[in-house]
């Protein structure tokens, strides 16, 4: 039975420091049983990050759409799991107002604010001059606990900077957000299909590389990736091919650096 005392030493265990930013993605049955079910996990990442700060994604582009456009931000569920549900409303939590990508943080007010006011202005899922850029000047991490890279938005947000072609819809969907009474207009470019999986590709590699370490959470099968390597990697990767995620082809040994770690 996995307790919040545990999973803090995993953390340690794994190179997270409770000076950090980092972006959590989580598979809460790979854990496995925890003293109180999920919340131990929420209480293990806050109280161990005391210093520094957490981010949640509780996304809603499954549900966000131009049948149904409104977004309010206090009671749209995520639809990626339990977790980010359960976080959203913990005290000292906040959440950005993006339609479909947003985000909860918890953490100093001032850093807080930085990631979640403003996130509305942004028309795509992971812009450069938004959340990713703050997470890029920070050297912030991204901690997948038993997930894979197909939930690793960061890399969204790589082929944003690098402007990889036929990624996103050139027309923006009329969605809104509600809030305090209010609706202010959020059009939105959307992601094509299903780019996401072919980043499964990735997990060997960010090992092989440095980008990443993997250990274990709980029970869960781990990566912590350093977003500054992960940007620079991906990026180089790109430059190889740039059409390198619309298939489910491996990497090629040619298109890899040659000094391994």
């Amino acid at each position: 039975m996995h307790t919040v005392k545990s999973l803090k030493k995993d953390f340690e265990k794994l190179g997270l420091l409770p000076t950090d930013t980092v972006l959590v993605h989580t598979s809460v049955k790979a854990v496995g049983p925890m003293e109180n079910g999920v919340d131990t996990l929420i209480d293990a990442l806050m109280s161990y990050l005391n210093e520094g700060l957490l981010l949640v994604p509780t996304h809603t582009w499954r549900q966000i759409n131009e049948e149904k456009p409104i977004f309010n931000p206090e009671t749209e569920q995520p639809c990626i799991g339990i977790m980010p549900e359960i976080f959203r409303h913990r005290e000292g939590v906040k959440r950005s107002w993006h339609p479909t990508h947003s985000l909860a943080a918890y953490g100093k007010p001032s850093e807080v604010d930085i990631f979640t006011e403003g996130a509305e202005k942004f028309d795509t899922p992971a812009p450069p001059n938004g959340w990713i850029g703050h997470m890029l000047d920070r050297k912030a991490k991204v901690l997948l606990i038993g997930v894979n890279h197909n939930r690793n938005t960061f890399i969204h947000g790589i082929e944003e900077i690098v402007d990889v072609p036929d990624r996103m819809t050139i027309e923006r969907q009329p969605l809104k957000v509600k809030v305090n009474g209010q609706v202010i207009d959020s059009p939105q470019r959307r992601h094509y299909g299903s780019t996401s999986e072919k980043y499964n590709k990735l997990y060997q590699p960010f090992l092989d590389y440095g980008v990443a370490v993997e250990g274990k959470i709980g029970d869960a099968t781990s990566q912590l990736c350093d977003t500054v390597k992960m940007t620079e990697f991906v990026t180089y990767l790109l430059n190889q091919e740039i059409s390198l995620f619309s298939h489910f082809e491996p990497i090629p040994e040619s298109y890899l650096p040659k000094d391994r770690v």
